[in-house]
């Protein structure tokens, strides 16, 4: 119900969190005062309250007016208290859910309109390029990577290293009985290219074809090396009748 007298008069109280000169987009703390009291909002602490101009958060800037309002102390103090549910104290985000959030929510709360957006500027700028920013100034990133985290430690252990081989640690011993089933085909085949009379227990080896293709090889590099030295020979003749000729 409309408060009976003079109206209560709502003041927002400004810090500067850092030394700076410019108003327009500063980096602000600010708390509601409100007939002696100053309510502000800050991470691990919730809605608090303290004495006016004395927030611990920054050095006070200055007061500017809000309004005016015919609400009684009793609303007034309802309307904080339904403002308390809603900002948390473990829900504080320095980007989307700050003190001047709820000098913002407050103000509208009571007098049905915010505080100057010049305020939190920054904070709504940081709202569109939050992902340029460090995860300790953005709760929402710092709950992804912390969900990330937990997803990761909980999905089961994949082995790095599958299929045939041989064991890392193991030593020589094989993963697989396949290869030591290959590994006499081809001592066999190299045996046979070699000469050597095919694999140690005479299955698939054809000794006399492979002493055959052997002798014909060593035949063959005999020729060529005979064909060689024939073509220098005539080389060097060639080069004596030119001598011979000048």
């Amino acid at each position: 119900m409309p408060r009976q007298g003079s109206p209560i008069v709502l003041k927002l109280n400004v810090y500067d969190l850092v030394p700076q000169e410019n108003p327009c987009c500063g980096l602000y703390h600010t708390g509601v005062e409100i007939e002696g009291i100053e309510y502000s909002f800050g991470d691990g602490a919730g809605v608090y309250e303290c004495v006016p101009k004395t927030a611990p958060d920054g050095r006070f800037r200055g007061s500017m007016m809000l309004g005016e309002t015919t609400l009684s102390r009793s609303e007034i103090t309802s309307k904080i208290d339904q403002l308390r549910l809603e900002f948390k104290s473990d829900e504080y985000d320095l980007i989307r859910r700050n003190c001047n959030h709820f000098s913002d929510a407050l103000s509208k709360a009571v007098l049905k309109r915010g505080i100057p957006a010049s305020i939190n500027r920054l904070a709504w700028w940081g709202q569109f390029c939050s992902c340029l920013l460090p995860p300790e100034f953005d709760r929402q990133q710092r709950n992804k990577s912390a969900a990330e985290a937990a997803s990761a430690a909980s999905q089961p252990s994949q082995p790095l290293f599958q299929g045939e081989g041989f064991r890392l640690g193991g030593g020589s011993e094989p993963a697989s009985t396949n290869k030591e089933q290959k590994r006499p085909l081809l001592w066999s085949a190299a045996g046979a290219w070699l000469g050597g009379g095919g694999s140690s227990s005479g299955e698939g080896g054809d000794k006399g074809g492979a002493e055959k293709e052997t002798k014909d090889r060593v035949d063959g590099a005999a020729d060529r090396e005979l064909r060689a030295k024939a073509a220098l020979d005539r080389l060097e003749m060639a080069a004596a009748d030119r001598e011979k000729a000048l």
